[in-house]
């Protein structure tokens, strides 16, 4: 039995998951070997935002709507410079049909 209880006290302890370990923390060397070698990285980019938020939860809106519609509303994004979502935001405005700020 003390066998046991040895092997159980060398069991390492598990990481917590709010704070994950990165592979690179853990071999420095490893990246700069592999890039010599001409291998290159497979870990994800980190995402860049070009905006700040305005705090409000988002979600996707997608549509099939016929071509021309689709360029239509491109162009018209375009011209005024606009994000699709601050287009329909503006429409939406625009027609009365939402208050972005209400």
């Amino acid at each position: 039995m003390s066998g046991l209880k040895d092997l159980i006290s060398n069991v390492p302890e598990g990481r917590r998951i709010d704070e994950p370990a990165s592979r690179r923390d853990a071999a420095p060397g490893r990246d700069a070997a592999a890039e010599r070698l001409g291998f290159t990285s497979r870990e994800p980019e980190e995402r860049v935002f070009r905006r700040e938020r305005d705090g409000e939860p988002s979600v996707s809106l997608n549509m099939r709507v016929k071509l021309s519609v689709s360029n239509a509303f491109v162009k018209y994004c375009q011209e005024n410079n606009l994000s699709y979502p601050q287009a329909l935001t503006k429409m939406m405005r625009d027609l009365g049909i939402h208050d972005p700020k209400g």
